[in-house]
C-alpha cells in the first residue's frame, strides 16, 4: 500500500493534475486506430482544458513507415536516458491524439503508477520540431503544444 492511499481524494487527484505536465510520459488506456483500447503510454504535449498527447510506440508501424511525410516525424525516446521506459522506443510525432483532462486524470488516480517520467529537454526539442512539420496536425493546435513544451525545455 502506497502513501497516497491514505490521503483524501480529492488531495490525490489535485497533486496528480500538478504533475500533468508538458513532456511527462504517462501510461493510460486509450481507443487507438484498431478501435479497441489498449494500454498504452504518451507524452503530455498539453494539459490545459484538454489533454493532448504523442503516441509512443515500441516500433514504427509499416503503414507509417512507408508514408514519408508520417515516418520523418518519429523521434526515438532512448532507454538508457529515460529509465522509465522498458526499451528503446518512438514518439509519434506526426499526429497528436486529444483527451479530456477529466478522464486521463480518472485513469491516473486509480493508477498513480501510470505517471512515469519526464522526456529529456533533447527529446523535447526534437518533439517540438517534429509536430512542426507534421501535415496532419492542425496549425492553431501544433502551436498551441510547441508553445507548451518550448516553456519546459527553456525552464
Amino acid at each position: 500500500m502506497s502513501l497516497g492511499n491514505f490521503f483524501p481524494a480529492d488531495f490525490a487527484r489535485t497533486q496528480i493534475e500538478r504533475q500533468l505536465q508538458p513532456g511527462m510520459v504517462v501510461k493510460f488506456e486509450a481507443q487507438m486506430d484498431d478501435g479497441e483500447l489498449h494500454e498504452k503510454r504518451f507524452v503530455i504535449l498539453d494539459a490545459t482544458d484538454s489533454t493532448f498527447t504523442c503516441v509512443i510506440n515500441s516500433q514504427i508501424s509499416a503503414f507509417i513507415a512507408s508514408r514519408a511525410h508520417m515516418a520523418h516525424c518519429q523521434v526515438p525516446i532512448d532507454q538508457a536516458n529515460h529509465l522509465f521506459m522498458n526499451w528503446d522506443s518512438h514518439i509519434d510525432c506526426s499526429r497528436i491524439r486529444k483527451y479530456t483532462k477529466s478522464e486521463v486524470l480518472d485513469q491516473l488516480c486509480k493508477n498513480p503508477a501510470w505517471i512515469l517520467g519526464m522526456v529529456s529537454n533533447d527529446v523535447l526539442t526534437e518533439i517540438s520540431s517534429a509536430i512542426g512539420k507534421s501535415k496532419m496536425i492542425p496549425k492553431a493546435i501544433s502551436s498551441l503544444c510547441c508553445a507548451s513544451l518550448q516553456k519546459v525545455i527553456q525552464a
